[in-house]
């Protein structure tokens, strides 16, 4: 089980496991199981794993990879509160977990942001739990230079001129790989727009400075 704060890579870490093993890749979210009938909690999460067995047989490897995310909203502590169409859709989860551990046909991956609200039935069947935490001063510059690479090449042309990345990633602390994302997005599109007004000549590459509004406006 991946645990640690949002946009941290969680989903992406465990797409890098699959791709790594050479094998399917299934995700699932708790709105994705969702459903106004409470009986079809239940048949839903059943089926989601028939798939997983499915998939797991057309492999070469005879093996699949679940993605169980915001499994703290899928397999909730249990109380004396929870309703009994949620604590069947739990208790048919477990026992697909059990399956997998038996017959090693699908390899379980769960995350979450809150570890503290899984129920302990469901943690206990988790070989390991791994945080996944925020990046360092060196992660977040090494995301901010693939960001902007990645925005670079997109364009077809330099986007970026004399850009302090050290300043700004040390700027970043406390933020997610997606906060980071996020930010490179707002500087390019504000580029984009001042571009489409001024014409792409009169608009300098991407500097240190531009840095300045998107930082001040996030939230």
């Amino acid at each position: 089980m991946l645990y640690g704060p949002p946009g941290t890579g969680k989903t992406m870490s465990a797409k890098a496991v699959a791709h790594e093993l050479g094998l399917p890749f299934l995700s699932v979210t708790s709105g994705q199981l969702a459903s106004k009938w409470l009986g079809d909690l239940e048949k839903f999460t059943r089926y989601v794993f028939e798939i997983a067995r499915e998939e797991a047989a057309k492999s070469p490897f005879k093996r699949a990879v679940l993605f169980l995310d915001e499994v703290d909203a899928l397999i909730p502590k249990r109380d004396d509160m929870t309703h009994e169409a949620v604590r069947k859709q739990m208790q048919e989860i477990l026992t697909a977990l059990d399956g997998f551990k038996s017959d090693g046909s699908v390899f379980v991956i769960a995350a979450t942001n809150r570890p503290d609200l899984v129920d302990n039935a469901f943690r206990s069947r988790m070989s390991k739990e791994l945080e996944i935490g925020l990046p360092s001063l060196e992660g977040r510059a090494e995301i901010l230079m693939s960001a902007l690479e990645k925005k670079t090449q997109r364009a077809g042309r330099q986007i970026v001129g004399t850009c302090d990345i050290a300043e700004v990633a040390h700027r970043m602390e406390g933020f997610s790989g997606r906060d980071i994302k996020n930010i490179v997005n707002a500087v390019v599109l504000a580029k984009a727009r001042r571009a489409s007004k001024e014409g792409p000549a009169n608009v300098p590459l991407i500097d240190t400075s531009d840095f300045d509004e998107a930082l001040a406006n996030f939230k």
